[in-house]
């Protein structure tokens, strides 16, 4: 049974809820933490792949050359048609290996912010689950533009481009529907309290009572999600869970 590959490009930035999903519906999983591996398995080897978040630019060569290892695999990934999906991060490097720019966002989001939903997103097979207008969390100050022949599922008044899927198995999100209340805590500990009222705007206190507030609707949308990304994998016979 092929596992779905996560690549993890900063060690606090981990698959959240997302990892509670794969194991209760049986699908295999393994990390790759692309900036201190040159272990990079064969597509062939993979039943699908998301690209997790992280605190770097999109673009920063010189300063994470593995970024570099990183788009040349989400590439070939392409090429084969595997399920895939990217967030925050990982959603900015599947828009940009697929023709888009990625630019400093109209606005620095951090905390939990409304999206809403397109006709696309709200029948949408796998991102549905948040439809409903709930709010979903945000710490990005990059933001993507839509790649051509993509299909725009979610958007924000700040930030037009929140979500999108690429053909039937390309998905990415801007925003962190997989964070915990744990990976949230570590975040804000790991940030200076004045840095983070100066440059973003929040301070710790009231973003962890956001979390208290929002977190749990976010994080049953967000299982769903997962549930119905598990289910499109099996769906394509790529292996993962699939019973003979």
């Amino acid at each position: 049974m092929k596992p779905i590959l996560c690549i993890r490009n900063q060690a606090d930035a981990p698959l959240g809820i997302a990892a509670d999903v794969f194991a209760s519906a049986g699908a295999p999983y393994r990390y790759l933490d692309a900036w201190k591996t040159a272990d990079w398995p064969r597509v062939e080897d993979v039943s699908a792949v998301v690209v997790l978040g992280g605190g770097m630019n999109a673009l920063q060569f010189d300063e994470h050359p593995w970024l570099r290892d990183v788009y040349g695999f989400v590439d070939r990934v392409l090429e084969r048609e595997l399920p895939i999906l990217g967030v925050c991060l990982g959603a900015q490097i599947l828009a940009r290996a697929l023709g888009a720019e990625v630019r400093p966002s109209p606005v620095r989001e951090v905390g939990f912010h409304p999206i809403v939903a397109t006709d696309d997103g709200r029948a949408d097979p796998v991102l549905d689950s948040f439809a409903s207008g709930i709010r979903v969390f945000h710490w990005h100050e990059d933001a993507f533009e839509l790649p051509d022949g993509a299909r725009l599922l979610y958007s924000s008044f700040a930030v037009p481009y929140q979500a999108f899927r690429y053909g039937d198995r390309v998905y990415a999100t801007q925003f962190h529907f997989e964070v915990t209340s744990q990976i949230i805590a570590g975040w804000c500990a790991d940030t200076d309290p004045q840095e983070m009222e100066k440059h973003w705007g929040v301070n710790p206190r009231d973003l962890l009572d956001e979390a208290a507030r929002h977190l749990p609707r976010q994080q049953e949308a967000g299982r769903r999600t997962m549930i119905s990304f598990v289910e499109l994998i099996r769906s394509l016979n790529l292996e993962v869970g699939v019973r003979h």
